[in-house]
């Protein structure tokens, strides 16, 4: 207890400059390996399936995100609030019962989505135009990731927020590292050994993969594995969240059966004295008034037990919506963006590689902006410990140097990617020159907002510290609603002026046209946020040198 609560106060006592760059690392490196966890089976699609295989990724990957891999993660992240929230006040019970609960809603869903969205995925993959060879492959990504993934994500990848809330940040970075290092030797088996297997090499070596990692998640979570604190105990669901508070914290809710149970001996003991009638008359009166004490006693429990479930679900569901929306607008976007190109370019002989030129952009993209993901890691908890601890003076100095880490960082990542986006196609494209040249330049277009998107996730964290979930949401949501509308409208305008530009270059350029407006907007909220802590610091030490 005394490692976790220095581990706790260094928040507020450790240099600012020190403690961003110290948590910051760790959770970087875990984004970088979650990203390469992703994405790695590209590369081998690649280079074994080639253009259509790719074109099968941008058809089926943004479902993936948004309908199996974000919305395990997306509950992690939120109750892992409640989590760290129950343990700032000694509550395991609770942090256990939130941890169960998550467990749940995540077996659940994956039952859900298993029985709704096989039977169906035929259709999903004609609706959003697949064809011949694609539609085979996307088939054979889909049928294996649906069952297999979402089980997968909710151990393996979900976990990440739930371990570093009970402080074993170490273990979610080791976990993200072998769970790549298992996705290369399986692709590299299953392509080199059985190329057959066509698209099933990925989606197989990926399934089996998770699966690993999940028995091993799922050996901590049970204890079978000591190590944590947190356990999932389904016997917890029996009890609502008051009924397991500690004892203290209850009395001062039980004063009002106490009053019934008081009044119920003086009625009894009054009924010896009476005459029969009276008597009688008394003893139904004294029964009426245990069965009130009864209900006093007995109604408010069985009343929490049956909507604290519901309730606890809605709390989880409410506070995760903002990281769901963050986790999949580029998804969205990247499944339109491939969508859409079918009409643009719709008898150009270029059309698989357009296609694929989308997916590799939202490969790309997700693998660099995870630098951003780890930084903005690090930011919340320093942010939200000094800004609950009142130590505003701190707090600025924390949004100062996150936004001057990131900005370097970012610009470093954005003119890497702008100078070596044609040699990154190596990794990433087909054979052909025309496919990486491409591809390279849909990157270039894509990426090209960057440096203004770090502001969009880093004022989005800030939002959710200070409770401003509706603006956080709003921010998300508006960026993703910019990109879309780009995307169908800035292809028609190209070609309605004539323009000598490739009018599928508008798809390519939406991104960074959303990251751009909304990162302006953004960014003018960071600024003023951070004034506005500058400000009362220096009214704290003005009143402070008046006061001396």
């Amino acid at each position: 207890m005394l490692d976790q609560a220095t581990k706790i106060t260094r928040f507020g006592e450790t240099p600012v400059f020190k403690l961003i760059c110290t948590f910051s690392i760790p959770c970087i490196l875990s984004m970088l390996t979650s990203a390469i966890y992703m994405n790695v089976n590209a590369i081998f699609i690649a280079k074994y399936i080639g253009t259509n295989g790719l074109s099968a990724s941008s058809i089926f990957a943004p479902l993936d995100i948004i309908c199996l891999l974000y919305p395990s993660v997306s509950l992690a992240y939120g109750t892992s609030t409640y989590i760290s929230y129950a343990f700032g006040q000694n509550q395991f019970r609770i942090a256990n019962y939130y941890t169960t609960m998550f467990v749940c809603i995540c077996l659940v869903y994956w039952v859900l989505l298993t029985a709704i969205m096989v039977p169906l995925l035929s259709k999903i993959l004609v609706m959003l135009r697949a064809e011949d060879i694609v539609y085979r492959y996307a088939y054979q990504y889909g049928i294996v990731a649906i069952p297999g993934y979402t089980f997968g994500y909710t151990f393996a990848n979900a976990m990440g927020p739930i371990l570093r809330a009970e402080n074993r940040a170490n273990l979610s970075m080791v976990r993200q590292m072998l769970g790549a290092v298992l996705s290369i030797v399986f692709d590299a088996i299953f392509f080199n050994l059985a190329p057959q297997m066509e698209y099933y090499a990925a989606s197989v070596s990926t399934c089996i993969s998770l699966l690993i990692i999940s028995i091993w998640m799922i050996l901590n979570i049970f204890g079978w594995i000591k190590g944590g604190v947190l356990r999932c105990k389904f016997g917890l669901l029996r009890y609502s969240v008051d009924e397991l508070k500690d004892a203290n914290e209850q009395q001062t809710h039980q004063s009002g059966p106490s009053i019934e149970t008081k009044t119920v001996p003086v009625l009894d003991k009054s009924c010896e004295a009476l005459s029969p009638l009276n008597k009688h008359n008394a003893t139904i009166e004294l029964e009426l008034a245990r069965n009130q004490q009864e209900v006093c006693e007995h109604a408010p429990s069985r009343r929490k037990r049956c909507s604290s479930l519901l309730f606890v679900v809605w709390q989880i569901l409410t506070v995760s919506f903002p990281f769901y929306v963050n986790g999949i607008s580029n998804s969205v976007s990247s499944l339109l963006a491939a969508y859409h190109t079918t009409s643009v370019a719709s008898g150009d002989p270029n059309l698989e590689i357009y296609r694929s030129s989308v997916g590799i952009t939202n490969t790309v993209t997700t693998l660099m902006s995870m630098p951003i993901t780890g930084l903005v890691q690090a930011l919340t908890p320093i942010l939200g410990y000094n800004l609950s601890a009142r130590k505003i003076d701190r707090a600025y100095y924390v949004l100062v140097y996150t936004s001057l880490i990131g900005v370097v960082m970012t610009l470093c990542i954005w003119t890497l990617c702008e100078g070596l986006a044609y040699q990154l196609m190596f990794l990433f494209a087909g054979d052909s020159n025309k496919e990486r040249s491409i591809s390279a330049q849909a990157l270039r277009l894509g990426l090209a907002g960057l440096p203004l998107q770090m502001f969009v996730s880093i004022t989005v964290s800030v939002s959710q510290v200070k409770r401003k979930t509706a603006l956080s949401t709003a921010l998300q949501v508006g960026r993703a609603l910019i990109t879309i509308t780009c995307i169908f409208l800035l292809p028609a305008v190209i070609k309605w002026t004539d323009s000598k530009v490739n009018s599928i270059n508008g798809i390519f350029m939406s991104p960074a046209i959303g990251d751009s407006i909304s990162g302006l907007i953004s960014m003018a909220l960071y600024i003023h946020w951070t004034l506005c802590y500058k400000r009362q610091c220096n009214a704290a030490n003005s009143s402070r040198i008046a006061s001396d």
